[in-house]
């Protein structure tokens, strides 16, 4: 646990940094655990949806809070654990500067604070193969599967032999997110 006078410091830059007045609906990011942000930020200990001004951004209820009212009744905060937060492709329909394909969100028009299911872009792999005859019986052909130069065996059922990890991701780091409520 941080002393006192540590956690002064940290408010003091932290004024620096983040207005007092900040927008409820607002998401940071943070490397700092719950119980110590609530101490920094200067929330009561133990989490009061009417009175606490943060909330972890972890799908909690948060009906009665300014977030409730101000996001059309959303009765909970969106939950950001294990995701990474995306743009939406416009904020209002107004906007003058329409957002350029290569960053464009594919799915179109979603509602804040939706999850995204993950997914790979839909592409192909060559397959390559040669037929030899062995001692003048049936010919056995021999197949690769080819990903950016690298042949990839095919397994039993004529199936490329798995590859990679659990999921897609770039290189990360991770964060808690908090949200602002009040």
């Amino acid at each position: 646990m941080l002393s006192k006078s540590d956690l002064d410091q940290i408010q003091v830059e932290l004024d620096k940094l983040i207005p007092k007045h900040m927008p409820v609906g607002t998401i940071i990011s943070s490397l700092i655990n719950y119980h110590q942000f609530v101490d920094i930020v200067g929330d009561e200990i133990g989490f009061n949806k009417e009175t606490s001004k943060w909330a972890p951004a972890d799908g909690r209820d948060v009906t009665g809070s300014l977030y409730y009212k101000y996001n059309n009744g959303e009765a909970h905060v969106p939950d950001l654990r294990g995701v990474f937060l995306r743009g939406l492709n416009t904020f209002d329909d107004s906007e003058e500067k329409p957002v350029l394909e290569a960053q464009m969100d594919m799915d179109g028009l979603r509602k804040v604070g939706r999850i995204q299911n993950d997914s790979i872009k839909k592409h192909e792999h060559p397959i390559q193969g040669t037929a030899n005859s062995a001692g003048g019986g049936e010919p056995v052909i021999t197949l690769g599967l080819f990903h950016g130069g690298t042949t990839i065996r095919l397994g039993n059922n004529n199936k490329a032999e798995p590859i990679g990890e659990l999921e897609t991701r770039p290189k990360n780091a991770a964060v808690n997110y908090y949200i602002k409520i009040n």
